[in-house]
């Protein structure tokens, strides 16, 4: 009976198709967390081998949710109020935005588990590019066409089951109010959107 082998060269070429794709897929990875403003990881991994990804319900930072129908202690204060209702909004934007991308690149499933990757997504600042009802019901006086620095930033943790596997800042707002946005929201919307590109082009 013939045993059929394996033409070393073959053997090697394969060892190096195999070298190259490890290789392309830890620098396209690289490529992706350096997007990021801080990315910190606990351990090597490679992000694109997941297969499935949960994406954690939006949790909202207290900073932001201290600022509901908040009062200003003067002049002086520079804390701006929020509603309840902006802070949804934002949260369903922000879920929206990175769902979409996500799902156009891998697999969304509904919980977390073994080979699954978990995103936790945290909202930890959230600034109107123009006064919110919030604000106008705290200052009368303030006008809708005031302009402000509006944006949102973030704290992402990536893990497998309870196991952490790295952790992100990202941030993203109006430098110059010649250049703010027109809408309330605008620049935090856009903020989402970069997110949800990053993260997709992470996994992919």
């Amino acid at each position: 009976m013939r045993h059929q082998s394996t033409h070393p060269s073959l053997a090697l070429f394969a060892g190096l198709a195999l070298a190259a794709a490890s290789l392309t897929a830890c620098a396209t990875t690289g490529e992706a967390i350096d997007r990021f403003d801080q990315f910190t990881a606990q351990q090597e991994v490679d992000f694109t081998s997941y297969d499935a990804v949960y994406l954690a319900p939006v949790q909202v930072a207290e900073e932001i949710t201290d600022r509901i129908d908040y009062r200003p202690r003067g002049a002086t204060d520079r804390i701006r109020p929020l509603g309840e209702r902006d802070i949804a909004r934002n949260v369903e934007r922000l879920t929206e935005e990175v769902s979409e991308d996500l799902a156009a690149v891998t697999t969304l499933v509904d919980a977390p588990g073994e080979g699954v990757l978990t995103i936790e997504i945290t909202l930890t600042d959230l600034e109107a590019a123009r006064p919110t009802l919030a604000e106008l019901s705290q200052e009368p006086g303030l006008s809708l066409q005031s302009r402000a620095l509006g944006g949102a930033s973030a704290d992402i943790v990536f893990k497998e089951g309870d196991k952490v596997l790295a952790t992100a800042e990202d941030d993203y707002r109006d430098t110059d109010l010649r250049d703010a946005n027109l809408g309330t929201f605008t620049t935090a919307y856009q903020f989402y959107a970069r997110l949800g590109s990053k993260l997709a082009d992470l996994v992919s």
